[in-house]
């Protein structure tokens, strides 16, 4: 988790995807510019307005979609998305 913060700060867009997947997220095609997306959606700013919900009209337009996201980080998740 440390990890993915530390690249989302820095914009590293690889070291968000290298970190996701060792965390044990998986996507339909691991496409980086959508798990990138994804991550900071969940975990640092809002970048699609309307926060989940448009998350998931996003992931329609791109044909991409999560389809795992690791029990340990729900609850950053859900406070990550409170707190905004």
């Amino acid at each position: 988790l440390a990890d993915l913060y530390h690249h989302l700060h820095h914009n590293n867009n690889g070291g968000v995807v290298d970190a996701l997947k060792a965390m044990g997220f998986a996507s339909k095609r691991m496409d980086e510019d959508y798990m990138c997306i994804f991550a900071t959606q969940l975990f640092d700013r809002n970048v699609v307005d309307g926060g989940l919900l448009s998350l998931n009209d996003f992931e329609r337009q791109r044909g991409e979609k999560v389809r795992k996201i690791p029990r340990k980080y729900m609850l950053t998740c859900r406070v990550s998305l409170l707190l905004r």
